[in-house]
């Protein structure tokens, strides 16, 4: 590791003192100033050198508007400040430098980035500049009533960013970037419930079925349908049918290991999702979920379904239905993937 240091010139004589960071060689990038993404805590490292570097040229901005004599000892008394310790006392540090941090240091499931991913995505919509600082009761509310408000979130949507926000500030107090924990005192309330289980019964799959057949619906409509369709007849996930291709189908039985869980599952492949199977591609074209839901309202509407479906409703279908076949539970809890019955 090398120490890094600021080179001042000051009536043509150079000096240079150190900024207590240390850096590899190979982690930066020189014709920048700054750490390269390969380095462990790069985000952390530039945000102090973007703030060292602030602080130096607005101290000689100041003293050439106000003709006043600057000296390289002042200079250097100024601009040394011991950037961890402010902020760690002032909360200063950037938070969304933080989660970005996070994300690319942590080997999180593809379910958890999405999860971590979402929650920024809304706190920035909130709050566009965010520190430490800025993390406490009354932000938290406000960021609960904008997701309520604004973005119409259900409560275990909204329940779900809060507790990743959660998990987030815990992470930020164990490293000591935070002092105070909004959430610790018990008064912001986070509470999951269980939903209304909403599943389409045999006849409905059976209509779906013939609309799709028909090919009457938007090209988008009849994209997701058709691997909504593929679910319920074989309970994947919208995560595994992202990453599903056809040549996980070997001796008609689909070998995939489920994103969720990161356990093996082994799914019959029936004669109705064989006619389903992308022909041209290997995989199916899948949009976001977001889309996908809202392609599923219009084609419920098509498809006279009075159900608020969403793709996570055909899993449901299609244990539901195994369970009306006569399948055993313990059958059904292995083919879906779940730890537990």
């Amino acid at each position: 590791m090398s120490a890094m240091y600021m080179r001042v010139i000051c009536d043509r004589k150079v000096s240079r003192f150190a900024l207590n960071l240390k850096v590899e060689l190979k982690h930066f990038d020189e014709k920048h100033n700054k750490a390269k993404s390969s380095m462990r805590n790069y985000l952390y490292v530039n945000s102090i050198l973007g703030s060292i570097e602030k602080r130096a040229g607005d101290m000689t901005l100041e003293y050439q508007l106000n003709n006043k004599p600057l000296t390289y000892q002042l200079f250097k008394d100024r601009v040394m400040v011991n950037e961890e310790a402010v902020a760690k006392s002032e909360g200063s540090g950037d938070f969304y430098a933080f989660i970005k941090q996070r994300l690319s240091q942590s080997n999180f499931k593809y379910n958890t980035q999405r999860s971590y991913k979402t929650v920024y995505n809304a706190l920035e919509e909130y709050s566009p500049k965010l520190t430490f600082n800025d993390l406490d009761y009354a932000f938290v509310i406000g960021f609960k009533n904008f997701l309520i408000v604004e973005r119409k979130n259900i409560e275990n949507a909204y329940n779900k960013k809060l507790s990743v926000l959660r998990a987030l500030i815990k992470e930020a107090m164990r490293m000591n970037l935070m002092k105070e924990n909004p959430f610790e005192d018990g008064k912001i309330k986070i509470r999951h419930i269980n939903p209304h289980r909403i599943f389409l019964e045999l006849h409905e799959v059976q209509k779906l079925q013939a609309l799709y057949t028909k090919g009457i619906l938007k090209p988008h409509q009849q994209n997701v349908l058709q691997y909504f369709l593929f679910a319920c007849y074989t309970g994947l996930r919208f995560s595994d049918v992202e990453q599903f291709n056809t040549d996980m189908i070997i001796n008609n039985k689909i070998s995939i290991v489920a994103e969720k869980t990161n356990e093996m599952v082994v799914i019959p492949v029936l004669a109705e999702a064989k006619k389903l199977l992308p022909k041209e591609e290997k995989q199916f074209k899948v949009t976001s979920n977001q889309k996908t839901n809202e392609a599923l309202k219009g084609i419920m509407l098509t498809a006279k379904i009075k159900k608020n479906v969403t793709f996570h409703t055909a899993r449901h279908t299609f244990a539901t239905i195994a369970v009306s076949c006569g399948i055993p539970i313990e059958v059904i809890s292995k083919l879906l993937g779940h730890s537990d019955i």
